[in-house]
């Protein structure tokens, strides 16, 4: 093996070693995302490439290839792994806009005003994201460079969903503790006024006896 399938191999790993990341992420977000068919498929085939590549750089086969035989399956290797990583990243985006959805849900208007009133701002964010979201998937397979600048861009968008989840999570006791002091001030209130016509009434009528 020469220095530049050296150096092609370590670009490969180290590509490898940010879907692993990716990979990871969303385990955490959403724990039934190990079942994601479609990165362990790429991740398959990619594996595929890389020994076609490898036995033939280190003399396991004999038969001969042709040259460029050990670039290419690299490259094949490259673009299944980048694909695992954009189907990491639409699992990471769906959990994170589920998790948000399962948050505020059952959440009133006026919980969410005073006590997360950027809530707001996040819904208005989570659409543009979403739109953005699918111009980086339709992008994903534009050329034959295999750049990361779109994934990146991708990640980026994505990383800030589970930023927003994180937020919901946190002002998730703060809306629910206003929902509880609603509902007692509410029944305080619904109970004193009949009880308020009760006492007066009985008062009236002792008065009156």
């Amino acid at each position: 093996m020469d220095s530049n399938q050296e150096r092609e191999l370590v670009d490969l790993l180290r590509l490898y070693a940010r879907l692993k990341r990716l990979v990871l992420m969303s385990e955490q977000v959403d724990p039934e995302s190990r079942s994601n068919i479609a990165v362990f498929k790429e991740q398959r085939d990619a594996l595929d490439h890389v020994m076609r590549a490898l036995s033939q750089a280190l003399g396991v086969i004999d038969e001969q290839k042709p040259a460029g035989y050990f670039s290419l399956h690299l490259d094949k290797a490259t673009g299944h792994l980048l694909r695992a990583a954009y189907d990491a990243l639409d699992g990471l985006a769906v959990s994170c806009k589920l998790r948000i959805s399962e948050l505020m849900q059952g959440i009133c208007n006026e919980a969410i005003h005073d006590a997360f009133p950027d809530y707001y701002n996040h819904v208005v964010e989570i659409d543009r994201i979403d739109q953005r979201i699918a111009e980086h998937r339709n992008a994903k397979d534009v050329g034959d460079d295999h750049t990361t600048k779109n994934l990146d861009d991708y990640l980026n968008e994505v990383s800030r969903l589970c930023e927003m989840a994180k937020e919901c999570q946190a002002h998730l006791p703060a809306m629910l503790d206003w929902q509880k002091r609603d509902w007692r001030q509410k029944l305080r209130e619904k109970l004193f006024w009949p009880l308020l016509i009760c006492l007066i009434g009985a008062v009236v009528a002792w008065i009156l006896k």
